[in-house]
């Protein structure tokens, strides 16, 4: 009986702790800014400083608001723009549609209640970037 019991309260717990994992659409609701930005552009030397100043520039002013309702807010350099958001099934990717129907799609690298890393590619350039939960 008392094996039936401990069988019992570990199947119970185990449950109760898979309730409480949040999906990927739950876990990005929320404003997200960024911490790091990676690329695979190679800057020229002579360009360097001031494209670190542009970096550091992005990362200050930026956020990325994701509401529940499936609907964002984005500001890149004092640039906002609006549109709808969703997350792919499995989970590994974002797929944006701004009110002037550009789309963006970027891969999810990891998502958790407080950190996002996205990779998007453009021609022959990957962008990494890291983002911190703000809210």
């Amino acid at each position: 009986m008392k094996n039936v019991f401990i069988t019992l309260l570990a199947l119970v717990s185990i449950a109760l702790i898979s309730s409480c994992t949040k999906s990927p659409a739950e876990n990005i609701v929320g404003e997200w800014k960024i911490t790091d930005i990676q690329t695979s552009y190679e800057v020229p030397e002579d360009q360097m400083e001031a494209y670190n100043e542009a970096l550091n520039g992005m990362k200050e002013s930026s956020k990325m608001i994701y509401m529940a309702d499936g609907t964002y807010e984005k500001t890149i350099s004092e640039e906002t723009t609006t549109g709808k958001w969703k997350i792919s099934e499995d989970g590994k990717k974002l797929m944006e549609q701004s009110e002037d129907g550009t789309n963006e799609t970027v891969n999810i690298t990891e998502l958790t209640d407080n950190k996002l890393i996205t990779v998007s590619e453009l021609d022959d350039t990957q962008n990494t970037m890291t983002f911190e939960k703000v809210k």
